[in-house]
């Protein structure tokens, strides 16, 4: 029929009572999209649905207030027509807003720590309990005549004379 119920707590997520919302798809969720979102989203989870029988996807969805949360959408067919097109879907929207806020700041502070990282003048790195190059700066590498990416995840001994990489193991333990 293209209707839809929508439990009152998904209205209430969004600011909204549950009569405020419409009961079909297009006038409710697709509605409430974010406009870089809204061709995108509806179009993946038909094809999804189509296709698996099930659909998992975020996207931002505007709040009764004009801002706009993260969701998680997820949702399964469970009834199809004798052509074996979908006739009935289910699902849950859960609020991601917190999390994917924590993802950005992280994002934005590891940036800030590569930036000064490659910017230090020395030698600087850090490795794992196994001796393992975790992070290594660009003077570094240069010390090592290797790219950074040919550096991490190697010991001194795959990198040095061993008579070099036991000072330097040496060095560790003491550190």
């Amino acid at each position: 029929t293209g209707g839809s119920h929508v439990n009152p707590a998904y209205a209430r997520m969004l600011g909204y009572a549950p009569d405020e919302l419409p009961a079909n798809p297009e006038g409710g969720w697709v509605a409430l999209l974010h406009p870089d979102e809204r061709d995108s989203v509806p179009a993946r989870v038909r094809a999804e649905l189509d296709s698996r029988g099930a659909h998992e996807v975020e996207f931002r969805m505007r709040c009764k207030d004009g801002s706009y949360k993260w969701i998680l959408s997820r949702g399964k067919v469970v009834a199809r027509g004798a052509d074996g097109r979908p006739l009935r879907a289910a699902g849950t929207h859960v609020d991601l807003t917190a999390r994917k806020q924590l993802e950005q700041r992280l994002e934005r502070s590891e940036a800030r720590l590569n930036a000064f990282f490659e910017a230090i003048p020395d030698s600087v790195w850090l490795k794992d309990i196994d001796g393992r190059y975790v992070l290594a700066n660009p003077v570094k590498a240069r010390l090592y005549g290797l790219p950074v990416d040919k550096i991490l995840g190697r010991t001194e001994q795959e990198l040095v004379p061993a008579s070099t990489a036991k000072a330097y193991q040496e060095s560790d333990e003491r550190a």
